[in-house]
């Protein structure tokens, strides 16, 4: 009796196991990565920009982002803004999305970081409409966010968190709360 008791849970135990493999899909090599790429060219119209993304490490990458934007002020006043990004960003978890059948080519992961920003023209420090009220300022703080590349070049990625603003009435608190829509560059 006790043998048959082991047989039946053996079996069960096997076919549950074998079961869930199943769910697994396997991606080739060209999909997926256990570290960054070595460099990833990306347009973006949304907002439009051009970055490239550099490998500083075996998860870490340095990215640098001029973006062409328009902001709107509470009375809604819309200006052109243009501004540039620095990211340093650490992927975390290739080898989840890996282990999921998902994509991790051209850094589709997850990752936290930093951004710094300077922004060369922008009203949001002021009331005013006067050219003397477009002012630089610079900000800087953590992030977190995703990037997902898929294979017909088209890229999506967030970027959230909290930020430090500095500009000429001082310094104050704010936040990244960017959609980032394109297409990633090269095979």
């Amino acid at each position: 009796m006790k043998k048959l008791i082991l047989i039946t849970l053996a079996a069960l135990m096997a076919v549950s196991v074998f079961g869930q493999d199943e769910n697994l899909r396997v991606l080739g090599q060209e999909e997926q990565r256990t570290g960054v790429e070595k460099g990833i060219w990306k347009i973006n119209f949304l907002p439009i920009s051009f970055s490239y993304e550099l490998r500083v490490d075996e998860a870490m990458t340095v990215m640098i982002e001029p973006t062409f934007g328009f902001n709107v002020r509470n009375d809604g006043f819309v200006y052109f803004s243009p501004t540039v990004n620095l990211y340093y960003r650490y992927y975390y978890n290739f080898d989840k999305r890996n282990f999921k059948g998902k994509r991790t080519a051209k850094n589709s992961v997850n990752y936290i970081g930093a951004i710094m920003y300077f922004s060369f023209w922008n009203a949001a420090w002021s009331a005013n409409t006067n050219s003397d009220d477009f002012i630089p300022y610079f900000g800087f703080g953590p992030v977190w966010g995703f990037q997902r590349n898929y294979r017909k070049h088209f890229s999506l990625g967030i970027n959230l968190g909290p930020t430090i603003s500095i500009g000429n009435t001082g310094i104050r608190p704010d936040a990244v709360v960017m959609l980032t829509l394109g297409f990633w560059l090269g095979k």
